[in-house]
């Protein structure tokens, strides 16, 4: 999904209906970035 939007976590978030904040501790969690 976050490369459907060239790694623009703002438009992925909200794609995905969740918060940015939420995204990025997620990938940050995971290692991914």
């Amino acid at each position: 999904m976050l490369l459907a939007y060239d790694g623009r976590i703002h438009e992925t978030a909200e794609a995905l209906g969740i918060d940015r904040t939420y995204l990025w501790k997620k990938m940050k969690r995971y290692g991914l970035s």
